[in-house]
């Protein structure tokens, strides 16, 4: 489906006042691509809904990588899998929607592990029933935990009800692997937009929950945010991956390292 523009913020947030209403008018600023900035207003808004197709690295590893647009926020949730073992990992599940559901039995896949890259309410919504329905393990930082079962609470608060998430089977960190399959991510801890928020990384690819989105960044004006720590971390973990990374973030398009570098207006200067 072609993108969606909003020409005025007045716009935006009346498409969007039936899902947070009164709680947060802001609350989709940083979920959303901004075309342009002028004057310290937006000029316009863009929200992508286009499906990511699959994924070839180009470098003799294959991934299979299928968005999914889940909950109320439209959170990008991520199935990627191994072709050979059809193992996979699904990062970001803010809702068990029927569509993943579907996707993964339809394709046969594995759900090896269930991975949050940080602890939002729109990003682990789903964790209950995705787990519940494949029995995969739940991984996600140790700064985050303690958030999850508390996620029902939190979502109140912009009027919306998710399901409490369980505990975590374990915690990752800097410098740990993840691998299903022949596919192997690997975890840098990238905080800012939360105190434990991960990016995910192999070869040409890296998902990097809310801290980096196409023409924006990660809001820090939530509990545990960081404005400075958030700009660190895509200057010293993000960027340093390389120009080629495809980066695939908790809501919007996917955009390239080289891409942001020279267009979005928090790295520039």
């Amino acid at each position: 489906m072609a993108a969606v523009s909003y020409r005025s913020p007045i716009c935006h947030y009346r498409r969007l006042s039936r899902i947070v209403g009164k709680f947060y008018p802001a609350f989709w600023l940083d979920h959303c691509r901004m075309d342009g900035i002028m004057l310290g207003k937006i000029r316009a808004l863009t929200v992508c809904r286009r499906k990511v197709p699959r994924f070839g690295n180009g470098k003799g590893l294959m991934l299979i990588i299928k968005r999914f647009m889940v909950g109320a926020i439209e959170t990008n949730c991520y199935a990627v899998s191994c072709p050979d073992t059809r193992e996979t990992v699904v990062v970001d599940p803010g809702d068990y929607d029927p569509s993943l559901a579907s996707y993964l039995r339809e394709e046969e896949l594995t759900v090896k592990y269930i991975i949050n890259t940080h602890s939002h309410f729109d990003h682990t919504g789903g964790n209950k029933k995705l787990k519940e329905a494949t029995g995969a393990p739940l991984l996600i930082h140790r700064a985050e935990a303690d958030v999850l079962p508390r996620i029902g609470q939190l979502a109140l608060m912009f009027g919306l009800r998710v399901d409490a998430s369980p505990r975590p089977d374990a915690f990752l960190a800097e410098g740990d692997e993840v691998t299903f399959g022949n596919v192997t991510l690997k975890v840098l801890e990238t905080p800012g937009h939360s105190p434990g928020s991960i990016t995910l990384y192999t070869d040409n690819v890296a998902f990097v929950g809310d801290t980096l989105f196409a023409g924006s960044i990660g809001r820090t004006d939530l509990p545990g945010g960081s404005y400075r720590t958030l700009i660190e971390s895509i200057n010293n973990k993000i960027l340093p991956l390389g120009d080629d990374i495809i980066v695939y973030s908790g809501h919007g398009p996917e955009t390239t390292v080289a891409h942001e570098k020279l267009y979005n207006p928090f790295l520039r200067g």
